[in-house]
This record gives C-alpha cells, structure tokens and sequence, in this order.
C-alpha cells in the first residue's frame, strides 16, 4: 500500500486588511509596558520598605511617648512632694511668725520662774484669730504662791501687757493657778524698751 500525499487546497480567497499596520514609533510599546510592569514591581518594593519603617518607627515613638509618660508621672509625684514640703515649710513660716509676738511672753514668763525657784507646772497662751491683739494665759506653777504670780505679772507689764479679767485659784501642793486675758497696751514699745 502505497501511501499517497495527501493535498489540501487553500479554499480562502484573498482578504485585504483591515487596519493599516501600526507605525515603527509603536514597536517600544511593548518595551515601555515591561518598563512600566518593572516600575510598578520596584515601586511596590519601595512602598512595601517604606511602610516597615514607618510601622517600625511608630513603634519606636509609641514606645518612646509610654517612657515620656512615665517620665512625666514620675515628675509629677516628685512634684506633689516638692508641693507637699513647700506647703509644710508655709505651716512651719506661719506659726513662727503666728508665734512671734507670744515668744517674748513665754521668754518673760520663764525668766520669772528663777527668782522664786518655782516651776511651771503647765503653761497655754492662746491667740484669737478674730483679735489677734488679744492673748489668752493658763499659767500653772508649783511653789512660790503669790509673789511668784505678782513678780510674773510685773515681767509681763514691763514688756506692755495689761492684764483683763484675771482669775487666780490656789492650787494643790502650793501652787497657783492663773488665767487671764493679755492685752497689749499703746505704751508696750516704751515699755519694752
């Protein structure tokens, strides 16, 4: 059996084409495609890179603002105790200076105790706020009776205080209890001096 070629016959007939074909220009438009595929991988890279850094960077500035805000408690606490002293140290400025004009009474009232050797027993002097003029005297002391109060008494004119509505009680053992109103009189500066 011989085999015989076969033959095909082209039936189609001619066809002129459609489109003009594209200029020479046109044939770097594949290239420019694949330049543009490339750019865009690249530039995904670059947003892809940028991205992490910016992720690891807010990290750090997340990180760095817990550490300021730390900082900044602990400033604060320092702050309150540095508060919390100065208002201290304004209580202690205060009474001194609360305390000031009933210091050279307490001095005077002390001193007077030597001449007799009595001792005081308990001793209050208290201002008024609404009179600060005015001090209050709760004198207790053993022994000395009443030359002991008049000799304390004479101590706290020399220094230009008047006594008002005083109250005097023997006390137990010898002693004498006192009280009285201490008013501070025009002539207390040449009194003093």
């Amino acid at each position: 059996m011989d085999k015989q070629p076969r033959i095909c016959h082209d039936l189609k007939t001619d066809r002129t084409d459609i489109a003009q074909p594209l200029p020479g220009a046109m044939r770097v438009l594949p290239i420019f495609f694949f330049f543009a595929i490339i750019a865009g991988i690249g530039l995904s890279a670059l947003f892809f890179m940028q991205t992490k850094e910016s992720e690891k960077s807010k990290e750090e500035w997340a990180t760095r603002a817990k550490q300021e805000e730390k900082t900044k408690l602990s400033v604060k606490g320092e702050q309150a105790s540095i508060d919390t002293e100065v208002e201290r140290a304004n209580d202690v400025v205060n009474w001194i200076n609360g305390a000031a004009p009933v210091q050279p009474l307490a001095l005077a009232i002390a001193r007077s105790m030597g001449e007799t050797k009595s001792t005081i027993a308990e001793m209050a002097l208290t201002r008024d706020k609404a009179n600060p003029n005015q001090i209050k005297l709760r004198l207790d002391f053993d022994k000395g009776g009443q030359r002991q109060l008049d000799y304390t008494l004479e101590k706290l004119q020399n220094l230009g205080y008047r006594q008002f509505s005083a109250i005097q009680a023997k006390g137990d053992s010898g002693g004498f209890n006192y009280q009285a109103t201490l008013i501070k009189t025009g002539n207390a500066v040449a009194a003093s001096k």
